[in-house]
């Protein structure tokens, strides 16, 4: 009987130490900075996924593809999501020709796609110096006029997509594309829409993708079967040539960096788009440019 004492002390210790342990767990809440610090600055998915970061602390890659007079630096860097303007520059090479940019699913894979008339390749992109390595030549678009926009790659299934805008066509016409990460091979999904500029595409865990037509300044959700548009609603601001947004994946969060106005006044917002009524919220951050962006998180549940 004198064992039973100590019995009850290791229980209600065991009892402590996993309640603890429930407690650094979530599904996907962000924590406050005192139960960040308490969890050792990670916190775990309750449905077995390995430690990450917490979210909103969780680091994006950018890379400023033109230098926009009044506007910030050139070139790749990165940045804290709760926290634009500390950034931390990795190359200041002038990155006009990149076009478009995401991790893959693990979150360690930064694919890129270079646009210009005589280089349309996909490749990936160095974190630690910011360089560009092609892969291979994007094959399979509709038409050479075509433009790619943008890119995004399913955080659930790898997927790749693309979006291009055919400037021979009157009006603009955007048409939505499987693409191979390996081989850069394109097969067409279909035509958004005959009024539609899309320049910035996101997918999320679920399957759901969403872009930004700067036609209209709508937020717009896309059909991965069809290709067709649906408005969801006007984003309040002023978009105008290539928008870059990506999701996090961790809290199912659209982050925008997004460009607007015109030659000579040009202006920059990051903030995060809500995706039942279309609004940009804007941090007033002003030290941005025309910028591709790319989140390395992972869905939940993921190994």
């Amino acid at each position: 009987m004198k064992k039973l004492p100590l019995f009850i002390a290791l229980a209600a210790s065991f009892l402590a130490a996993n309640a603890n342990a429930q407690s650094c767990s979530a599904t996907m809440a962000e924590f406050s900075a005192a139960e960040v610090a308490r969890c050792g600055g990670t916190f775990v998915d309750n449905r077995g996924s390995t430690p990450r970061p917490n979210a909103p602390t969780s680091i994006a890659s950018v890379f400023n593809t033109a230098s926009q007079p009044g506007l910030g630096p050139i070139g790749f860097l990165t940045h804290p999501l709760n926290n634009f303007a500390t950034q931390t520059q990795i190359s200041a090479t002038n990155a006009s020709s990149i076009i478009a940019m995401d991790f893959d699913p693990t979150g360690t894979t930064l694919f890129a796609i270079r646009n210009t008339a005589a280089d349309k390749s996909l490749g990936t992109i160095n974190r630690t110096t910011g360089a560009y390595t092609a892969t291979a030549v994007v094959t399979g678009l509709t038409n050479t006029t075509e433009n790619i926009s943008d890119m995004t790659v399913s955080p659930s299934s790898g997927q790749g997509f693309i979006i291009t805008n055919d400037g021979a066509a009157v009006p603009f016409t955007a048409r939505l594309y499987r693409i191979n990460t390996a081989t850069a091979v394109a097969t067409l999904v279909g035509t958004a829409s005959a009024i539609d500029l899309i320049t910035g595409i996101a997918m999320n865990c679920s399957g759901a993708m969403f872009g930004v037509n700067v036609m209209t300044d709508n937020l717009v959700s896309i059909n991965t079967t069809t290709g067709a548009s649906t408005a969801v609603g006007l984003t309040g601001y002023n978009h105008n040539f290539s928008q870059g947004m990506d999701f996090d994946n961790e809290t199912n969060t659209l982050y925008g960096w997004a460009i607007g106005g015109a030659p000579g006044a040009f202006t920059f917002q990051y903030g995060t788009y809500n995706l039942t009524t279309g609004v940009l919220s804007n941090d007033a951050s002003t030290n941005g440019n025309q910028a591709k962006g790319a989140i390395p998180t992972s869905c939940p549940g993921a190994v």
